[in-house]
């Protein structure tokens, strides 16, 4: 044997590729092709299929293959002498061909969702590694079943990729290759969107003229408020009143209409008093004492009456009576009865200035409709039920 051919046989020790041990009959498989491919790149994998009459690579394929597994699978091992023994003991031990395999590899690979992956990446490797698995044990998944288990996976943001793929595989088959390479793509535009929304919600805008973060001074409610109050001076409203005068024999003040129990800061307006000793808080959160509980008269709109008897106040807080309980009368057929209300004016008006909103509701299909208006007076019942009758 000439110096160039006994060179060739050596093996390259200048490749270290790491190799996950042998555990058990869940990561045979992934064992299996990674040590035969050392095996390949050292030049050893004659020795395992018994073509080697070497005795010394024989023995470096055997430490190989031991050395590959966990401590307590030695025993599979410990007695062999050849590399091709060791490797059919284990091939007997682990490689279960069985139904029982196929049932729990054909389960396991229908249940992959994507959303139990990190990437795109991830999930087509799963399916893919399965798809080998069974085929290991020769159960063959045909590449058109695969493609259907790589699309079935997906969650429902994928549907257009998975429409659009169905409208080009009319009339033909999409392999699988074509799959894996639209979805990897799409992944990749997903994640570059999500990271640009990403970048653009941390960057923060400051309105100039409130000086708020989170809009800028076109989109300023502050602003179109104020331009709004300033073409119409009276718009602004007093929504709510809370107070009313009233008028005693020696001076003026305001009761509030809402109030429970009212103050006053004389004494001597009260009648039929009683002792009372407690504490107020008022709205600085001081505390005042209390000192006496009475009747106060007091005359509204020429009319004396003791505040306890306020008539302003008790149809104030007024409760509405429940409605009679009886059959409420219901239409035959569509349009024959519509419940109607209109909603407004807001405060805030609509981007296109409307203040109003008018609702119709159908009482036999239940059907509604809505329609935003500027001024209450746009409202024609009879058109506007006409045209959804349309």
């Amino acid at each position: 044997m000439d110096s160039a051919a006994a060179e060739s046989r050596q093996p390259n020790l200048n490749h270290h590729v790491s190799i996950e041990k042998l555990r058990d009959a869940s990561n045979y498989f992934s064992w299996k092709f990674t040590t035969k491919n050392i095996l390949i790149l050292e030049g050893l994998w004659n020795a395992v299929e018994g073509r080697e009459t070497d005795g010394d690579r024989q023995n470096r394929a055997l430490a190989r293959i031991c050395l590959s597994l966990n401590k307590d699978l030695y025993q599979y091992v410990r007695n062999c002498t050849t590399p091709a023994d060791a490797w059919s003991k284990l091939k007997d031990a682990f490689e279960d061909k069985g139904l029982y395999r196929r049932v729990l590899l054909l389960r396991k690979l229908h249940r992959i969702q994507f959303s139990e992956h990190s990437s795109m990446a991830s999930y087509i490797d799963s399916i893919i590694t399965i798809v080998q698995q069974l085929e290991d044990i020769g159960r063959t998944i045909e590449d058109a079943e695969v493609a259907e288990i790589l699309l079935s996976g997906l969650p429902a943001e994928y549907d257009t990729v998975v429409s659009s793929l169905s409208t080009a595989a009319v009339g033909q088959t999409v392999k699988s290759e074509v799959i894996k390479s639209r979805l990897l793509q799409e992944f990749s535009r997903k994640s570059s969107i999500e990271s640009t929304a990403a970048f653009v919600t941390k960057k923060q805008v400051t309105c100039d003229f409130c000086k708020r973060q989170g809009h800028t001074k076109a989109q300023c409610f502050k602003l179109k408020s104020k331009k709004r109050k300033s073409s119409n001076p009276n718009m602004d409203r007093t929504n709510m009143v809370a107070a009313f005068m009233a008028r005693t024999p020696q001076e003026n003040f305001y009761l509030d209409s809402g109030a429970t129990n009212s103050m006053v800061n004389n004494k001597n307006l009260l009648s039929d008093t009683l002792p009372c000793q407690s504490n107020v808080i008022v709205a600085d959160n001081n505390k005042i004492s209390c000192e006496a509980i009475g009747k106060l008269q007091f005359s509204l709109k020429d009319k004396e009456e003791a505040i306890n008897n306020c008539t302003a106040c008790l149809e104030g807080k007024m409760s509405a009576a429940p409605y009679p309980k009886g059959q409420a009368k219901r239409a035959d057929e569509a349009l024959q009865l519509i419940h109607s209300d209109v909603l407004g004016p807001v405060q805030e008006p609509s981007w296109g200035g409307k203040r109003y909103l008018v609702c119709f509701t159908d009482d036999y299909t239940r059907k509604s409709f809505g329609f935003l208006m500027k001024e209450k007076s746009e409202m024609d019942l009879m058109e506007m039920t006409r045209s959804t009758s349309h």
